[in-house]
């Protein structure tokens, strides 16, 4: 019995060594913050290029549940989990190489993608160790790309002329093929739906009228 007692600890303790090992292989990060600095992760190397932009060169060698790591990985996972914290917008670079647009604090940005873990799947999914205990994931199953003649973008700002938007992803049909991705727009105010700052919103765009878009069928997620 005392045999077999110590080899149950053994087997338990083994499964949670396997299954740590296990969840780190599959949850990466793009670079991490030692002592406030970022350094390598997913991304070999990184730069500012702009103003509320860096350009991040991938380790192509990487592999996210089995499956190399791509432009269109980090793309997804960004934008799907920051895109309404940091109005995060990800343009893909060649075969390893993305620009990362975004809004508000730089720190706080750097701070927020060395926290972000990324999923690699059908449904890649990316979550802040902040949002969940102990690091989990969280789906978000009301985030979705925008349907035809649809704009995804995330909201900026919120006044009485209108909403700001950073365009996050827009369909390449109708009015919404004319609005570039990673854009910042205005549009006229939703009647059907209120909006707050960092919503994400989906919206079809009719016509511009003196450089704000007026939107019909607008909801948020």
């Amino acid at each position: 019995m005392k045999l077999n007692g110590l080899l149950g600890k053994f087997l338990v303790l083994t499964s949670l060594f396997v299954f740590a090992n296990w969840a780190l292989a599959e949850s990466k990060t793009l670079i991490e913050m030692k002592d406030g600095k970022p350094a390598a992760g997913l991304a070999k190397s990184w730069k500012k290029v702009g103003d509320g932009k860096y350009e991040f060169v991938l380790d192509t060698n990487a592999k996210i549940k089995d499956t190399p790591l791509t432009p269109d990985i980090v793309k997804k996972s960004l934008e799907e989990k920051m895109g309404s914290s940091n109005a995060v917008t990800v343009t893909p670079k060649g075969k390893d190489t993305v620009v990362v647009a975004f809004s508000g604090d730089e720190n706080a940005f750097l701070e927020g993608v060395g926290k972000a873990r990324i999923r690699a799947g059908e449904n890649v999914q990316l979550a802040l160790e902040s949002s969940v205990s102990e690091g989990g994931i969280r789906a978000n199953t009301a985030d979705r790309d925008p349907l035809s003649g649809e704009v995804k973008g995330t909201v900026l700002k919120v006044s009485p002329k209108g909403v700001d938007i950073r365009v996050i992803k827009a369909s390449k049909d109708g009015t919404a093929a004319q609005i570039k991705e990673g854009s910042k727009i205005s549009i006229s105010t939703p009647t059907d739906v209120k909006v707050k700052k960092n919503d994400t919103l989906y919206f079809m765009p009719e016509k511009t009228e003196n450089g704000v878009w007026k939107v019909t069928k607008a909801t948020t997620n």
